[in-house]
């Protein structure tokens, strides 16, 4: 079992996922982390951004952790900086995932809700 210190210098680099760890029960605890026990809700926009990709690039599409990850992305769309954007909405394309109100706000996230159409 990791130990809490060493998950969250995981959460926060995600070093695992650059050098593309396969290890399906390192990749199964932390989704268990994330989304069984809810810490998803203590990570900030960068965190969230940095999980999304590190659980791409580990082949984990099928997480539920992509559908929080989109309504927090939505939520908190004023703090999400663009240097990642494209690369956020080029993973949701590929996996077949996000909403299409997700996409306009990742092409623009200083767009009000009430002027963007859905």
């Amino acid at each position: 079992m990791i130990c809490y210190n060493t998950y969250l210098t995981a959460i926060n680099y995600i070093p695992i996922a650059a050098l593309k760890v396969q290890d399906a029960e390192l990749w199964d605890l932390i989704e268990k982390k994330l989304v069984d026990e809810r810490l998803h809700r203590y990570l900030d926009v960068d965190q969230m951004i940095d999980n999304t990709i590190a659980l791409y690039v580990a082949g984990r599409t099928e997480s539920p952790f992509f559908e929080y990850a989109e309504k927090y992305m939505i939520k908190h769309r004023r703090w999400l900086k663009r240097e990642k954007l494209s690369m956020v909405s080029d993973i949701y394309k590929e996996i077949g995932s996000g909403s299409d109100l997700f996409f306009q706000v990742l092409e623009n996230p200083e767009k009000p809700l009430d002027v963007i159409d859905v």
